[in-house]
């Protein structure tokens, strides 16, 4: 009788655990599809964001107009800015991971200009936190846990703007948007979403962008 007592304390105890999880997911998830926020400081933490990937209320978009040219979600920050200490320790990173530098990453780096590698993948660590931002939201519309990488691409658009972000800084703010476009559904359940990741000038011009593609067979 104690042992089945003690049995049905623990397991009411860990009922509330999950409730009270539930519900302090529930009271820091942003439920809009379109979120903006002034700064990355101001997007959620990552503890957060696995929380709410964990113990997150799954809701549909209020919106399900097929429209192809609006994207379905987006995640926007006003006021991207790459630091030097980044910029600075992304470059010895790179230089430990080649064996030797390339004579264009050589002359580039007595330029003061970053390397093609700080150039393409340094948007892309940095621009990592808005879009898991995007993959945790209540409404996404795949099972994140189990879903794949099927591919993706990177492209510069404005070499000398991106240059001068990632050397000027706070000088030279980018803005980010990640959008996530129309699902596409197979045949057997689950199917495809595309996002893409833009750093755009302050005018609206696209810097950098990354088309990133994911596949769940759940949806």
């Amino acid at each position: 009788m104690i042992v089945v007592n003690g049995f049905l304390t623990c397991l009411a105890a860990l009922l509330l655990c999950y409730v009270a999880l539930k519900l302090f997911v529930h009271s820091i998830s942003l439920y809009k599809p379109h979120l903006r926020f002034h700064n990355r400081d101001s997007l959620p933490s990552i503890w957060q964001l696995l929380l709410i990937l964990l113990f997150r209320i799954r809701t549909k978009l209020s919106d399900s107009s097929n429209d192809s040219n609006q994207p379905l979600m987006t995640i926007c920050v006003e006021d991207f800015v790459v630091s030097s200490q980044e910029r600075d320790i992304f470059e010895r990173l790179i230089q430990l991971e080649t064996a030797h530098t390339s004579k264009e990453d050589a002359r580039s780096a007595s330029k003061s200009i970053p390397s093609l590698s700080v150039q393409y993948f340094l948007p892309h660590v940095l621009t990592l936190r808005a879009f898991l931002v995007l993959c945790t939201h209540p409404c996404f519309p795949l099972n994140l846990l189990g879903a794949l990488h099927a591919r993706s691409y990177m492209h510069i658009a404005k070499p000398l703007a991106l240059s001068k972000a990632i050397n000027e800084g706070s000088t030279c703010p980018l803005s980010l948007e990640v959008a996530l476009w129309g699902m596409t559904r197979g045949a057997r359940g689950g199917g495809e979403v595309v996002f893409t990741i833009d750093l755009r000038e302050e005018r609206g011009d696209v810097v950098w962008r990354e088309v990133i593609v994911l596949y769940s067979r759940k949806s």
